[in-house]
């Protein structure tokens, strides 16, 4: 899966913290394609990251190639962004 970073940490900084929630997503996506969801499922996405200067600015999505935001990351997981049930990736 393609990473794509939007980082304003040369401005603000970053923690650790961010850090390491950003290299688990990266390692959760290695090797996959996309996701699915009982019975949806969704390939050729990639993982977009906007770092912030903690933890609470930096968001990292799945997004399609149309713009479309169909997975969040949270808590060491991708969840659906419509209904907030986890995803398998796949």
């Amino acid at each position: 899966m393609r990473v794509e970073f939007n980082d304003d940490r040369k401005e603000y900084g970053s923690d650790s913290e961010v850090v390491s929630e950003i290299e688990k997503a990266i390692d959760l996506v290695k090797n996959k394609s996309g996701f699915q969801c009982g019975s949806e499922i969704r390939r050729n996405l990639y993982l977009s990251i906007n770092v912030g200067h903690n933890i609470y600015t930096t968001t990292i999505y799945l997004c399609s190639e149309d713009g479309l935001v169909p997975a969040y990351f949270c808590n060491g997981r991708f969840w659906l962004t419509r209904y907030g049930v986890e995803v398998e990736l796949i």
